[in-house]
């Protein structure tokens, strides 16, 4: 598969919030960010893709992903919330005494978003750090192997990293529960295809990590 960009200048945002430990905590977050997204980013400061929880490996987190239709407007939203004195009196400051660190990244779209015709999902956030000035190796063996890998495991968007880590890869796959996904994981590292993609790719690769995610309530992907 040749690779090639999304020709819209849509970008994304994935903002990773870490919260203190407890699922009170989790869960009184997640109730100020729902109101919020529903006063706030319906003014046209972005709009909520998707929106998840952790329940293995890195506990207390919370996800979200947000479209813009450029970095222009990602500026403009930025500046304006940070004036709106909505957003400091019922986000900031009341989502401040639960954070313990959050991060945020933008990315471009290598393969656009192809979201689930139905709910019902858990979904699979893989981020590839690869070695500097390899990324566009890395990609090029990825789309190759991309129509066998996505029979094993479905792939809903491929973005590639443009504000945050440089020479980094980000992919959401989704399944329909744990089961499922680590039955398909298993036949995927059986076939032989894609285990010659391995053995190829994995040498390009500084760090590579996995995040299950689960679907909050208010989530457009499901």
């Amino acid at each position: 598969m040749e690779l090639r960009n999304d020709p819209s200048t849509a970008i994304y945002e994935i903002r990773t919030c870490n919260l203190k430990v407890g699922i009170a905590y989790v869960d009184a977050y997640l109730s100020i960010l729902k109101s919020t997204w529903a006063d706030l980013r319906a003014d046209g400061h972005g709009k909520l893709v998707g929106c998840w929880s952790t329940d293995f490996g890195a506990l207390s987190r919370v996800v979200q992903i947000i479209r813009y239709d450029d970095v222009a407007h990602w500026h403009r939203s930025q500046a304006a919330l940070d004036r709106d004195p909505r957003w400091i009196r019922d986000y900031v400051k009341r989502s401040g005494e639960l954070i313990a660190s959050d991060e945020t990244k933008l990315v471009s779209t290598v393969m656009p978003l192809v979201p689930p015709l139905d709910g019902g999902h858990v979904f699979e956030l893989r981020t590839y750090l690869t070695l500097p000035g390899r990324t566009d190796e890395w990609l090029e063996l990825f789309l190759d192997i991309y129509p066998a890998r996505h029979a094993f495991l479905p792939t809903i968007v491929i973005w590639r990293t443009i504000a945050g880590r440089v020479n980094e890869v980000v992919h959401i796959c989704m399944f329909r529960d744990l089961n499922d996904r680590a039955e398909r994981r298993t036949r995927f590292e059986a076939d032989a295809e894609c285990r010659e993609f391995i053995l190829k790719s994995n040498p390009l690769v500084a760090h590579a990590e996995s995040i299950v995610l689960t679907p909050v309530s208010f989530s457009p992907l499901k």
